[in-house]
């Protein structure tokens, strides 16, 4: 049982100074409490630190609106007549590299 000394003790839980918390049998513990040597322990306190919580205001959701576009093309961006860059400076297509179509090399050639 786990006592708190009211004066200084010595027995078989050792030497206790007065109010210093100490754990004996109980049939001992039993005595210096009738003896007014010793009283209870008070069990820990536990403290518990709760937090209000408020959720953020809801409103309704807005609904979905399937409607007609004013301008299809959104700014910033020119259509297909009207390019934005000047043409590709590119070779035409099919042009063959003048420096020409090499191989990996292999160190062994059968």
């Amino acid at each position: 049982m786990r006592l708190i000394a009211l004066s200084q003790l010595t027995g078989v839980y050792g030497t206790v100074q007065e109010n210093e918390v100490f754990d004996c049998p109980e049939d001992i513990a039993l005595q210096l409490l009738a003896m007014n040597k010793a009283r209870k322990a008070d069990p820990p306190r536990i403290i518990k630190e709760t937090k209000v919580f408020t959720p953020p205001e809801v409103g309704p959701i807005v609904p979905f609106r399937d409607g007609v576009v004013p301008d299809s093309q959104p700014k910033g961006m020119a259509s297909e007549g009207n390019p934005v860059l000047p043409g590709s400076d590119l070779d035409e297509q099919g042009t063959a590299d003048p420096r020409g179509r090499r191989g990996r090399f292999r160190l062994d050639k059968r």
